[in-house]
């Protein structure tokens, strides 16, 4: 009997040692499930937060987009009003024309400008015969070329172009002339 009693205590004790073994390995899991879940849910939180920002900010360039398209659209009549007025549609096709006179002083002006023909008398000549318009072209350059014409000038009249006075910036002679 006493083996027995030996035997169960033994057995008893291994029992023991072996339950509190187990429950320690168990709550050390738990313990790391509980952190991975603690550490899920805050990285589902940061990426639930991203999301919804990137989703507002996808939102308002949505709304800026339409806005500025319905304000193009109910407007365009204003536009092309405006368009009109600055006569706009005109100047794209001269825009890029040099026109030396407005340099000059107005004595010199007005010789340069009966010496070149206008725009409009060589536009109308064009149309009339097309096959000159390679050679309209090679002309309306040489005519309109910044070299040829300063090349063309005398002292004088080089100099009354630089004068500040009668002078004026690059972009008054493309837009207004």
């Amino acid at each position: 009997m006493k083996l027995l009693l030996f035997i169960f205590l033994i057995i008893r004790t291994q029992q023991y040692v072996f339950d509190r073994l187990i429950q320690n390995q168990t709550n050390i899991g738990e313990n790391r499930l509980q952190e991975l879940n603690k550490e899920y849910q805050k990285n589902t939180i940061r990426s639930m937060i991203s999301n919804k920002i990137l989703v507002i900010i996808i939102a308002c360039l949505t709304i800026v987009v339409i806005v500025a398209l319905l304000t193009v659209y109910f407007n365009k009549d204003q536009i092309r009003d405006f368009a009109t007025r600055m006569d706009l549609s005109k100047r794209a096709t001269i825009i890029h024309q040099f026109h030396p006179e407005t340099l000059l002083h107005s004595s010199v002006r007005e010789q340069y400008k009966q010496q070149t023909p206008s725009y409009e008398q060589t536009h109308t000549r064009l149309s009339a015969n097309i096959k000159s318009k390679p050679v309209y072209e090679r002309k309306k350059r040489e005519q309109t070329s910044m070299h040829a014409f300063m090349n063309s000038l005398n002292k004088d009249q080089q100099d009354s172009i630089s004068d500040s006075k009668h002078s004026k910036s690059a972009a008054n002679l493309f837009l207004y002339h």
